[in-house]
């Protein structure tokens, strides 16, 4: 419940309209090479096979200030002393898709943080999970009605009120590995990472601590809590990329996931938080929607994804067919320059709700 009240005040940046003035950025330049001298030929450069798919071409310039926004806002986590931001927005409507970093992903080893360094993203794996679980139901290994000391020992008797909790995702790893007889992990590349082709995303193995080429993570800005063990266990221990978050919500946007159209309805039947004081938050299997009709925002409308403890995100914005996602490692409330999720929104507002 507490985390859905950070989450609220997350938002909070958006619905003030508030934006401030454009902030200064350092613009880079492609590097160029010396023209040849007069005994020389010049140099022709073959082309490769790497060649960077349709959305990922260098954007035209009318995108160069909306860039320059991103970049300005992961500088601005950076420069009020948080030592890692990261972020990624997929607006193919648009013709726009950009990632970027700033900072280090490993202070102490001078790690600089670049756009693919994988990262833990902590809660986002609940959306994962709420997946995974549907289909596992789809495949007919579980139901979403049997009673809990089906496949568990029970651990405590059911309530009447419903609120979002780590232990429901921890106990939900169990039944995954109860009724798959492996690993969560296992269960999650047969059923999820392989089939989307997630090739650079994977489960930590309980026990473990920092990973090589993993971002580290930080609490009270600066101290290093990377090799403690996971603090939620099974409900946040899946370290990915934002180019495979983004393969993960796409996929899941366009009806890929699941089998079963009723899968879909099942994991976005929403419950409305209005009753616990959460106006305009509402809680699906694994996801959160925003509802920012009820703040008197039409132009935003919805919002759909998870924030994390660490202060990543994955959302989805359905009224402009957007993905973003990113994060600041870092465990605190809120960085002290403002919300990095938040901030994406008001960048991009400008461009979708043009004329």
């Amino acid at each position: 419940m507490k985390r859905l009240l950070l989450v609220f005040i997350v938002f909070a940046i958006v619905l003030s309209g508030c934006q401030s003035g454009e902030p200064e950025a350092v613009v880079g330049s492609e590097p160029t090479q010396p023209p040849p001298t007069k005994t020389e030929e010049p140099t022709v450069v073959p082309a490769t096979e790497t060649a960077l798919p349709p959305t990922e071409e260098l954007q035209t310039a009318e995108f160069a200030e909306l860039e320059q926004a991103l970049q300005a806002a992961l500088d601005a986590q950076v420069e009020a002393d948080f030592p890692v931001a990261l972020l990624m927005v997929d607006a193919p409507d648009l013709g726009f898709y950009w990632k970027g970093a700033a900072g280090m992903a490993d202070v102490e080893g001078k790690v600089p943080m670049e756009p693919d360094t994988p990262f833990r993203i902590s809660g986002i794996t609940n959306v994962m999970m709420g997946a995974l679980v549907l289909r596992l139901a789809e495949e007919g290994m579980l139901d979403l009605d049997d009673p809990i000391s089906q496949y568990l020992d029970p651990v405590s008797a059911p309530g009447e009120t419903f609120a979002p909790n780590d232990l429901g995702y921890v106990l939900l790893g169990l039944v995954i590995e109860s009724v798959t007889g492996g690993g969560l992990g296992e269960a999650y590349q047969t059923w999820l990472f392989e089939p989307l082709s997630m090739k650079h995303t994977f489960m930590v193995q309980p026990g473990e601590s920092q990973l090589e080429n993993v971002a580290h993570v930080y609490a009270m800005k600066d101290l290093d809590v990377s090799d403690l063990a996971s603090l939620s266990w099974f409900s946040g221990d899946v370290v990915t990329t934002v180019d495979d978050l983004k393969q993960f919500m796409r996929a899941w946007a366009d009806g890929e996931i699941f089998s079963d159209p009723a899968s879909m309805e099942a994991m976005t039947e929403w419950v409305s938080m209005a009753d616990a004081g959460f106006s305009g938050l509402s809680y699906g299997l694994g996801v959160i929607r925003f509802d920012f009709n009820e703040w008197d925002r039409p132009d935003i409308d919805t919002i759909i994804g998870y924030p994390s403890i660490w202060n990543g995100f994955l959302f989805y914005w359905p009224k402009y067919n957007i993905v973003y996602a990113g994060t600041i490692n870092q465990f605190i409330p809120l960085s002290a320059y403002g919300d990095l999720s938040g901030q994406t929104l008001v960048a991009l507002l400008p461009y979708v709700t043009e004329e």
